[in-house]
């Protein structure tokens, strides 16, 4: 049986977000990692292109249940989804609503442990070393990329910096400091995807 996604209630005319909101339509299986992750690349473009409650509301209604299981990804799409609704309060100054995804995060995986995020941190600083911002991609790479590549490359960065991202600001092993360099690519990121969702 699906489960039911709360839905934008407005209607989008072209793009990603129709196409994703006509495929959704239905619900998904939370057990199906590819089904989870579409809910979540629309809960990231409705945010990007402003559409805040909406996003909220979408990730509220799936990324609570989905279950934990060794065998299956998708708890890694949970993951995201639930860092990302915690980044979105963030952005609201509503730090209490933030904490309750982050602690379902770690409620629900045995396998970590909130006090024990060095492992976060020292990824995230390799993410941001690596990091090259879009305005300094190589013009002709930028020239080969489809939209699609486009979109799809903004999204993943966006997903892959949440979790550090709210580990850095609202656990006690906190760091200030990565929590602001992860804060200003995750936006940056979301001004791209939002400028080439307008573009579709």
């Amino acid at each position: 049986m699906n489960h039911q996604l709360i839905l934008p209630a407005r209607k989008f005319e072209k793009g990603p977000i129709k196409r994703l909101m006509v495929s959704l339509s239905k619900g998904i299986n939370l057990n199906r990692e590819s089904e989870a992750q579409k809910a979540f690349k629309l809960a990231v473009y409705l945010f990007a292109v402003g559409e805040v409650a909406p996003a909220r509301d979408l990730v509220s209604s799936f990324a609570f249940d989905i279950p934990y299981s060794e065998k299956s990804g998708v708890w890694a799409i949970k993951k995201e989804a639930l860092a990302f609704l915690a980044f979105m309060a963030t952005q609201h100054q509503q730090a209490d609503l933030a904490r309750k995804p982050v602690d379902e995060i770690f409620v629900s995986n045995p396998n970590i442990d909130i006090d024990d995020t060095d492992w976060v941190f020292e990824q995230a600083i390799d993410q941001i070393e690596y990091y090259k911002p879009r305005e300094a991609w190589n013009p002709s790479l930028l020239h080969d990329l489809t939209l699609n590549e486009k979109i799809t490359g903004h999204f993943s960065t966006i997903a892959e910096l949440a979790f550090p991202f709210v580990c850095a600001t609202l656990l006690p092993t906190k760091n200030e400091e990565l929590a602001s360099a992860l804060e200003k690519i995750i936006t940056a990121e979301l001004g791209w995807l939002r400028l080439e969702l307008q573009n579709d």
